[in-house]
């Protein structure tokens, strides 16, 4: 039960990071930042625990 509780903490805490990183790379005006955060906004949601 606890574990479950963590991993819907970390999903939700991922979930809110993927959504920072898009609105910042969709505000950037540097290809070079919007490129590098769409790349860590990838690898953020492929570390998403089960359910």
């Amino acid at each position: 039960m606890l574990t479950r509780e963590m991993s819907d903490r970390v999903k939700n805490s991922l979930t809110s990071v993927v959504a920072m990183l898009h609105i910042q790379s969709r505000s950037t005006h540097s290809d070079d930042v919007r490129c590098a955060l769409e790349e860590r906004r990838i690898t953020c949601r492929g570390h998403r625990p089960g359910p």
